[in-house]
């Protein structure tokens, strides 16, 4: 008799590690790159003026082109697509998917919207009168937008309410596996932390005109900064513990950034 037994391991129970993937959009070269320790790698070119990125679960990136109203995807291997565009997007800045696979867009454009693109390509609406450079998701479904100096709170039935105030230049923003959100203050140079109750507190500061915010499977944060002086921006790398240092220099007006996780090898082991 044979029995098939399926184990799923972690990461860290086999060699080698799949590592994570760091994309980060450099304003002025047009393109996304991925960023690593000796610095950065092209990866899709011509992709306009982005200030939104996100990654699907397949290791796709997609990229807002708020310049040229439009959506673009980039491929694993580097072939770049557009899966959105037209004035409704309202100059897009940010992107986020839900869990259902539909990718939010926020743009500055028509007093601020937040677009919903369905996995055909179906754009509809969601809300008008907010939008922002951030969006991100917590674990209930709730859309966060940055606003620049708030943070809104969108709930699946679409009732937008005002979750946090007080930021200097609201950007990036990225949910840590406690549920707390994390906003990048452009101009204040600093990360502040807000609780799920709504209270803000300085998680770092010290940073450079920081733009885009994720976390990697560590519990990391990754901050793309933009400096006034030759190498243009570079990404700091924040622990838990809120050590501070720069993981890839020499990007050029980095302003967003997304990482994608590998998912964890599965092995299947038959027993005769």
């Amino acid at each position: 008799m044979i029995f098939g037994i399926l184990f799923v391991l972690g990461a860290s129970l086999l060699s080698p590690v799949c590592a994570s993937t760091i994309y980060v959009a450099e304003e002025q070269l047009l393109r996304v790159s991925i960023a690593q320790p000796g610095g950065p790698q092209p990866f899709g070119n011509g992709v306009g003026l982005v200030y939104g990125l996100a990654v699907d679960p397949a290791g796709n990136v997609y990229a807002a082109d708020a310049g040229g109203d439009t959506i673009r995807r980039v491929t694993p291997d580097g072939n770049v697509s557009v899966i959105a565009a037209g004035s409704i997007l309202g100059s897009p800045s940010a992107l986020a998917f839900d869990r259902a696979g539909n990718l939010y867009t926020s743009g500055n454009g028509w007093g601020g919207t937040v677009n919903r693109i369905s996995p055909d390509g179906t754009i509809s609406r969601v809300v008008t009168g907010v939008g922002g450079f951030g969006l991100a998701f917590d674990a209930a479904g709730n859309l966060y937008v940055a606003g620049w100096a708030s943070v809104s709170r969108i709930t699946p039935s679409g009732v937008v309410s005002t979750f946090a105030t007080g930021f200097e230049g609201a950007w990036g923003l990225a949910f840590d596996a406690d549920g707390n959100l994390f906003v990048a203050n452009y101009i204040g140079n600093y990360i502040s932390k807000v609780s799920p109750d709504g209270t803000v507190s300085l998680f770092v500061s010290g940073m450079d005109l920081p733009t885009g915010l994720a976390f990697d499977s560590n519990g990391d944060l990754y901050v793309c900064n933009i400096t006034a002086h030759s190498p243009l921006g570079y990404v700091a790398r924040v622990t838990p513990g809120k050590a501070v240092s720069r993981y890839c220099n020499g990007l050029n007006y980095p302003t967003a950034i997304a990482i994608y996780v590998p998912p964890s090898p599965v092995l299947t082991v038959v027993i005769d």
